[in-house]
């Protein structure tokens, strides 16, 4: 499929990979045809520090320890 073909039919890949649904979900929103419809940089940043969008072998003290660094 050539790029033309793709920004025409607003081809997005598959998500064959195994995420948990919270992260693809927010996937398909940065995804969104509609530029309003997308989460801002914030609005991501600030969902990917939430519990339910680690993946599985986050330790959560660590992450915890290192935000409070930053």
């Amino acid at each position: 499929m050539n790029l033309k073909t793709k920004l025409n039919e607003n081809y997005r890949p598959k998500l064959d990979i195994i995420i948990n649904d919270s992260i693809r979900q927010l996937i398909k929103d940065c995804w969104s045809s509609n530029p309003i419809e997308r989460p801002s940089f914030f609005s991501i940043v600030k969902k990917l520090c939430q519990k339910e969008y680690f993946i599985d072998d986050v330790d959560i003290d660590e992450f915890n320890i290192y935000v409070d660094d930053v």
